[in-house]
């Protein structure tokens, strides 16, 4: 079939050994297990993850996605008709019966294999869980997973293999932008100075509060490194000085990518750096 994309061919090739898997069992009567496999494969990979990538595609007239989409649901309904008599058939009368031309699906042709391919399920199934890491950090930061982000790059010699991937991560992920590259140059920065106040408190007392006015007043770049060398001195009103280390104050570090601070997330040996 001309016109398939990378992930089209992942998601396919994962479908043709369910059918060969489901096959089997059905043949040597497990039909437990020709439905679990079936439903894991329908669930887990076909809605949860091909659907949402291609999301997208399907507004473009996109040949290969409409024959993925196609050849997989009705694929799908087909293996799971001897155990879902009724509710197959409906969806198969609905949806199938003109361009398929049997008049059930009770007897309508065996799903076949279409593709087996080792690579694109390799590959298809590391941007399956990049994309995935995406977007629950988004949903960890409380971000509405359609809402875009500056940059995401893919860092690593596993992130080079991905390259004719970009469009899929770019957007499922809502990125503006996406870079591969073998390596990238990251830099860390100190971001904030936090008091401990349960440590400081007790230790300090009445000039606790004094202590954490003072480190609001400091340049977090400076007075960092001297914190984390157990060597911070700040002079109080009073005249008298005390020594600050990391039991009293953490240190907030962010990582830089190109002078903007990013997030990052590790798959596999990829790094995943993000710039919201």
């Amino acid at each position: 079939m001309k016109g398939l994309q990378p992930m089209d061919r992942w998601i396919l090739s994962k479908f043709s050994r369910v059918v060969r898997n489901a096959t089997a069992y059905y043949e040597a009567y497990q039909f437990d297990r020709a439905m679990r496999e079936v439903e894991d494969f329908a669930w887990h990979e076909y809605a949860d993850h091909y659907l949402e990538m291609v999301k997208h595609r399907t507004r473009e007239g996109d040949d290969g996605v409409r024959f993925t989409l196609y050849t997989i649901t009705l694929g799908v309904a087909k293996l799971l008709a001897p155990l879902m008599p009724h509710v197959t058939e409906d969806i198969y009368q609905e949806n199938f019966l003109e361009l398929d031309g049997a008049r059930s699906i009770h007897v309508s042709s065996w799903p076949e294999e279409v593709l087996v391919s080792e690579e694109d399920e390799k590959k298809g199934d590391l941007i399956k869980e990049v994309i995935s890491a995406i977007r629950a950090w988004k949903a960890e930061k409380g971000m509405p997973l359609n809402r875009e982000v500056e940059l995401i790059e893919l860092i690593g010699p596993s992130a080079v293999e991905l390259q004719g991937y970009e469009n899929d991560v770019l957007e499922t992920s809502r990125a503006k932008e996406l870079k591969i590259v073998v390596e990238a140059d990251m830099e860390e920065e100190v971001a904030a100075l936090k008091p401990v106040k349960a440590a400081i408190g007790p230790t300090f007392k009445q000039k606790g509060k004094e202590i954490m006015d003072l480190l609001a007043s400091l340049d977090p770049a400076v007075a960092g490194p001297a914190v984390e060398k157990g060597e911070l001195v700040l002079t109080l009103g009073d005249g008298s000085s005390v020594t600050l280390d990391k039991r009293y104050v953490e240190v907030q570090r962010k990582l830089t990518l190109e002078g903007k601070a990013v997030d990052t997330l590790q798959v596999r040996d990829v790094l995943i750096a993000i710039s919201p």
